[in-house]
């Protein structure tokens, strides 16, 4: 089934208790995107999220190894995990916001060894991307209290590395054809 909206999740989900039930979804490009529709049907059916159970695949890592099938580059997608990341740390403590897989990347021709370095690779990287978030994060907070104070300061270096990461972090969009998740099985 598509679910290209929140109407689509809600039929999807009709009759199921978000509340009681534990959800899995093996979706990675657009997980935020599927995450946010499950999070307003429980809104809307007064399901608070700390009751929310469940696990996204989320690895869009593995994505670009193996798949070849994404939504955004690199560095905006891995901002995206992050997010999302802190989001459910904070408001659905009982989701496991990420599960990476290193199945596919030996499915696409690697040897076990590979298989097994990519997964670990990718893993250190999604660790790596959270604990370098929690200093912007802070820096962001502090510069909203004082940006009209002093804003020339304050944001210069987080231009800056901005743009050295978005220059080491350039990608290839998926095409609009490619197989969504829900296909490959």
């Amino acid at each position: 089934m598509a679910v290209d909206s929140l109407r689509d999740m809600e039929i999807l989900l009709d009759g199921i208790d978000p509340g009681v039930i534990s959800t899995s979804m093996t979706i990675n490009g657009p997980a935020s995107i599927m995450f946010g529709f499950y999070l307003a049907n429980a809104e809307k059916r007064g399901v608070p999220f700390t009751k929310l159970r469940g696990t996204l695949q989320n690895d869009i890592l593995k994505e670009y190894i193996a798949q070849k099938c994404w939504c955004f580059p690199p560095r905006p997608s891995l901002r995206i995990i992050v997010d999302l990341i802190e989001f459910a740390t904070r408001h659905v403590p009982q989701w496991n916001t990420i599960s990476v897989s290193g199945y596919h990347i030996r499915e696409a021709g690697s040897t076990a060894a590979q298989e097994l370095a990519f997964t670990l690779a990718d893993g250190f990287t999604y660790v790596e991307e959270c604990v370098a978030a929690r200093p912007r994060r802070r820096r962001l907070r502090a510069a909203a209290v004082v940006l009209l104070e002093q804003p020339p300061r304050l944001l210069r270096g987080d231009r800056q590395a901005e743009r050295a990461r978005a220059a080491s972090g350039r990608g290839t969009c998926a095409s609009a054809s490619a197989p969504s998740d829900a296909s490959r099985g």
